[in-house]
């Protein structure tokens, strides 16, 4: 199962190939990134090439990154109907509603 750090490394590697870029942007290590790269390897969702002195990475499978996108994007739709109907709920609230009732003392 891919962990949250994993799938923002992922995100993160679609627009910067190394591991430098990687942790510098989601602000790790460039040890934990490498670490996080090495399962990813191994799982086969990342490729790795050596471009001189560095080692590039990229998404062995395209559709990863559409993948990852259409995730983004229902769980940012998600987030935003939950804000809207806090905001409804809180608008809707008065005073009144939100005093209990008082029981009846014999």
């Amino acid at each position: 199962m891919l962990e949250l750090r994993r799938l923002r490394l992922l995100r993160e590697l679609r627009d910067r190939g190394t591991i430098a870029a990687v942790a510098d942007a989601l602000q790790f290590t460039p040890s934990a990134v490498s670490q996080q790269l090495a399962v990813l390897r191994t799982s086969g969702l990342v490729h790795s090439r050596r471009e001189r002195a560095q080692v590039l990475y990229t998404l062995s499978v395209p559709e990863i990154r559409d993948l990852l996108l259409a995730g983004r994007r229902i769980l940012g739709s998600l987030l935003d109907a939950q804000a809207r109907e806090r905001s409804e709920l809180q608008e809707g609230l008065t005073s009144e509603e939100l005093t209990i009732p008082q029981r009846a003392t014999r």
